[in-house]
């Protein structure tokens, strides 16, 4: 059965007022006779059924007809109303796209500022690496000259042999210093680079 617009609809409460009025009257006109054809023509009602009978399936008939249009009608009010739904679900959709992009965009920012920090911290690294070979170094030379300076000492007198030590020691010193300070800019680097790796990990957090 097709679906009724309101043209129709007004034309079925039109034969629904002609029934109405013409019930019970002993004359039906030619809608009685039209709807005995269509009936006998699609069965609904048997063949030698009284005119009352038709009258009451025609009312039947049109009723039905009255509230499938209505019910087209509620139909398109849902759908109507999904569509503005489906309409504020993709705004919103596209909303959280763009805020998406953002923070891809900054997390991308902070990786790449991550990646340098973390290449200062391997340069800083082995640079400590270094200086520390070089003291191991240094201390195995000390061992060495300790040794050399014993039996020099014998050989040398007060003032040279306080000179000798005074330049060793503040070698030794100068390294031992630069050493500190490296350990000191490392540390740093290694607090700066934790603090934006916990950030970085708070910004992915964020995203779930």
């Amino acid at each position: 059965m097709n679906t009724l617009g309101s043209l129709e609809l007004n034309k079925v409460e039109q034969d629904l007022s002609e029934i109405e009025r013409r019930y019970n009257k002993p004359s039906y006109g030619t809608l009685m006779d039209k709807l005995m054809q269509e009936f006998d023509t699609v069965g609904i009602v048997p063949n030698g059924s009284t005119k009352e009978d038709i009258i009451k399936s025609s009312l039947m008939v049109i009723n039905m007809y009255r509230k499938l249009i209505l019910q087209q009608r509620d139909n398109n009010t849902i759908v109507n109303k999904l569509k503005l739904e489906n309409s504020i679900l993709k705004n919103k959709i596209e909303v959280l796209q763009e805020e998406l992009r953002n923070r891809l965009s900054s997390f991308e920012r902070l990786h790449q500022k991550l990646a340098v920090e973390k290449l200062g911290v391997d340069n800083l690294v082995q640079e400590k690496q270094t200086l520390l070979n070089e003291v191991q170094t240094l201390k195995s030379v000390l061992l060495y000259k300790e040794k050399v300076w014993k039996l020099k000492l014998n050989q040398m007198n007060d003032n040279e042999a306080i000179s000798l030590n005074k330049n060793s020691e503040e070698r030794y010193k100068a390294l031992i210093l630069k050493l500190h300070n490296v350990n000191r800019a490392l540390i740093g680097e290694l607090t700066n680079f934790g603090s934006n790796k916990t950030l970085a990990s708070m910004e992915i957090g964020s995203l779930d």
